[in-house]
C-alpha cells in the first residue's frame, strides 16, 4: 500500500470522530502521521474542532496549508478577497499558507464539528495564529 493511500485512508478513519464540550470552540488531536514526499519528510497533524452554535472564529491565518471536512452542522467560510460559501456536512474546504480567513462562522443554532489536516514539519509545529493577520 503506498504511502498516499494509507494516509488517505487515516484521513477517512479521522473525519468520522468528533468531541462534545460545554466550551465555544474545542479541539481534539487526532494524530501525527509521518509522510514521505520525495526526500523531504513532512507530517500530517489532524484535530476534531466543535464549535458552538452562534460563534464565530476570529479572523486568522495558518501558517501551514490546511485542509478539513465537515463532519455535522454547517459553516459560513469566507478567504479574503473572496466571496462567502456555506460548508454543510461531507463539504470539504482547503485554507491556504498565510492567508487571512476572514469568516468560519456558525450561525445556526446547533454545534458545528469539522476534522482538520494540517501539513506540518514537526509535532510543535504552529497551526492556526490569531495574532498573524496578514494585511493585503
Amino acid at each position: 500500500m503506498s504511502v498516499t493511500n494509507k494516509i488517505i485512508g487515516l484521513m477517512l478513519l479521522m473525519m468520522t470522530m468528533h468531541s462534545v464540550s460545554a466550551n465555544s470552540i474545542t479541539r481534539k488531536d487526532n494524530f501525527f502521521q509521518p509522510i514521505n514526499i520525495g526526500e523531504k519528510f513532512t507530517f500530517v497533524k489532524s484535530q476534531t474542532v466543535e464549535i458552538a452554535a452562534g460563534i464565530s472564529a476570529p479572523i486568522h491565518a495558518h501558517p501551514v496549508p490546511t485542509f478539513g471536512v465537515i463532519n455535522k452542522g454547517m459553516i459560513v467560510f469566507q478567504e479574503q478577497g473572496k466571496s462567502q460559501v456555506i460548508l454543510k456536512e461531507g463539504d470539504t474546504f482547503f485554507e491556504p499558507q498565510n492567508v487571512n480567513i476572514m469568516k468560519f462562522n456558525n450561525e445556526s443554532n446547533q454545534p458545528a464539528v469539522f476534522t482538520v489536516f494540517y501539513i506540518v514539519e514537526t509535532d510543535k509545529a504552529p497551526t492556526i495564529k490569531m495574532d498573524m493577520v496578514i494585511s493585503e
